[in-house]
């Protein structure tokens, strides 16, 4: 978190934004660009709702529905959005976009819409995340504690990621290749079980109350502003259980959480029982059902399949390629297990295609 002119803002994440967000014309609304930096601010105002939604969904397990919603319309209100107005000198930046005029609030959230929009589709929705909840929580973030309070410095630091390749805007055909990174965290001398996979936040914080313990979390992040690496402790009872390394605040805090499940010892949840039990895991489990079954890959992710492929010591190699217009390809993602093809999928993009390619990979594997 940084003071930008006394005012409590995050970075903006990195982007050229004069290069990537065409500048808006209101006296040309048809014009080609401004066509385009509509498209960016639709795609962007969909990223924030879910990003918003998901921040306080996961920060306090025990709102309602309507309560939720509540908190969601009042977390980039007037005050905020003048507070990005100065702080983040959108008239400098919007200069460009014709004759000098006063901005509004809703000058700033267009600009946000877009700038999220493009954040989104050169670095994916992660970045977007953090850059939000700090945007809307800047003295919580997702995390109940402060920054930087994590005890036992024995741990070591999260492996660097690799820069992710560039968008390509190439309309012709193209195929890439990428090496699935190795995971980023491993307990020492704690094997990961997959049936761990099912214990939520949501799941954990519900059975820590019923069975009187009280739960807290402690982070601290490393390496870039605009891609940090975080670590998160699982206090339980003043104790810390479980510790987590990932690129994303939200996915370090599932790794504690289920450390710390496991380290207290309780029994596992089984799909079935926590489908009935949890709303929160039937709605996450509903959507793979087909015909009132539930596919035995459904709940694979491609990161669980880089994890789990990792500690049994394979090595996953990722390759997609386009086909079809530039402006509505098809995607096709081959998954490579020691060089040997084990699942291929097909999908309106390379996360949906990665995602059924590695749940047949799964299948395929026989874990």
């Amino acid at each position: 978190m940084v003071i930008i002119h006394d005012i409590d803002l995050p970075e903006l994440p990195s982007l050229d934004s004069n290069r990537v967000i065409p500048p808006y014309h209101p006296q040309a609304p048809d014009d080609s660009a401004n066509i385009e930096a509509s498209r960016l601010a639709f795609l962007g105002e969909k990223v924030i709702e879910l990003a918003i939604a998901n921040h306080w969904y996961d920060k306090y397990p025990s709102l309602s529905e309507d309560e939720l919603r509540e908190k969601a319309q009042h977390s980039l209100d007037e005050k905020r959005l003048t507070e990005c107005l100065h702080g983040y000198k959108l008239a400098a930046k919007l200069a460009h976009a014709g004759p000098p005029q006063e901005l509004t609030t809703e000058d700033c959230r267009l600009f946000l819409n877009a700038y999220a929009g493009a954040v989104f589709l050169h670095d994916g929705y992660d970045i977007v995340q953090n850059w939000i909840s700090k945007l809307i929580d800047p003295s919580g973030g997702l995390i109940d504690q402060p920054e930087g309070s994590l005890s036992s410095p024995s741990f070591s630091q999260p492996v660097p990621r690799a820069t992710p390749p560039p968008l390509s805007l190439s309309p012709s055909p193209s195929r890439e290749r990428e090496e699935a990174d190795p995971p980023s965290y491993s307990p020492p001398g704690i094997e990961t079980h997959d049936a761990y996979s099912y214990v939520t936040l949501a799941i954990f914080n519900e059975t820590a109350t019923k069975r009187g313990h009280t739960v807290t979390w402690s982070a601290m992040s490393s390496g870039e502003a605009h891609r940090p690496d975080w670590t998160v402790g699982c206090h339980v009872d003043n104790e810390e259980k479980g510790r987590g390394i990932a690129s994303n605040q939200k996915v370090a805090k599932e790794q504690a959480a289920r450390e710390a499940w496991r380290n207290m010892g309780w029994s596992l949840p089984s799909p079935t029982v926590a489908q009935h039990t949890s709303p929160v895991l039937q709605h996450q489990i509903i959507p793979f059902m087909v015909g009132g079954s539930l596919s035995s890959s459904s709940f694979v992710t491609v990161s669980l399949f880089n994890t789990t492929a990792a500690q049994r010591r394979f090595v996953v190699v990722w390759e997609t390629q386009s086909s079809g217009s530039p402006h509505m390809p098809t995607w096709t993602a081959d998954c490579l297990v020691n060089g040997v093809r084990k699942g291929q999928g097909v999908g309106k993009n390379t996360k949906e295609a990665k995602l059924l390619a590695a749940q047949k990979a799964w299948e395929a594997m026989g874990w």
